[in-house]
């Protein structure tokens, strides 16, 4: 576990090379991460609320359960990240990459994904709730049972870059 210095600043692993660390349940909070390489770190069941991840690499990393809420990846190659049951609400992830990413049961209620690539990631039931979509690439991916109401996505539209969007909420 981790918490801020004794200065009451939170950690900073700006640049940091964490690839394959186990920090599964760490309290990371606020943590500044800019530029961190994170590939295949377990980061599941980890409190990362409100970190600053911008362009930091996460491939492969696994964020289970992870709370995220808050949190800024502008720009972060996260492709293939698995963040099932993640909570991302609030978070930014605006430029991201999450092809392949398993966001299954995450939330991302209110998330900023904007110009993100989500190709082939793994919707499935999770809740993107007046979500921030505009120029978000959908390429097949999964958005089984997902909650998009309120993201300005719609149905017709969702059908023609991807399949499998059966049980889905959208906006009328």
């Amino acid at each position: 576990m981790t918490e801020p210095d004794e200065h009451g600043d939170p950690l900073d692993l700006t640049g940091a090379r964490l690839d394959g660390l186990s920090l599964s349940g760490f309290r990371l909070a606020g943590a500044r991460m800019r530029g961190a390489v994170l590939r295949f770190t377990d980061l599941s069941h980890a409190d990362l609320t409100g970190a600053d991840l911008v362009e930091a690499t996460l491939y492969g990393t696994f964020l289970e359960g992870a709370e995220l809420r808050g949190a800024n990846l502008t720009r972060a190659s996260a492709e293939g990240m698995m963040a099932s049951e993640a909570d991302l609400a609030g978070a930014v992830l605006h430029r991201a990459d999450l092809c392949w990413a398993q966001l299954c049961e995450a939330d991302l209620t209110g998330a900023d994904l904007r110009d993100a690539d989500l190709t082939r990631a793994d919707l499935t039931r999770a809740v993107l709730r007046d979500a921030r979509m505009t120029g978000a690439n959908l390429s097949d991916a999964r958005l089984t049972g997902a909650d998009l109401r309120g993201t300005g996505v719609r149905a017709e539209w969702a059908r023609t870059v991807t399949p499998l969007v059966q049980g889905a909420l959208f906006d009328p």
